[in-house]
């Protein structure tokens, strides 16, 4: 990144509210389907180094 993460957030926090607020736009937008959105963060999450995959999973896939 250009810029140093400000707020006393560490990075991996910046780029997981990125995440978020990139998916809240899509979600109200509707510019993809919910169902495909909700599987974004699986890839994204490890690449952006903010989870592991397993991590990433788990918060998807865990039961209720």
């Amino acid at each position: 990144m250009a810029l140093p993460a400000p707020g006393g957030l560490d990075l991996p926090a910046w780029r997981l509210a990125a995440l978020i607020a990139w998916m809240v736009t899509w979600w109200l937008g509707q510019a993809v389907p919910l169902a495909p959105t909700t599987l974004f963060p699986v890839p994204l999450m490890p690449a952006l180094g903010i989870a592991p995959v397993t991590r990433a999973m788990w918060l998807i896939a865990a039961p209720p």
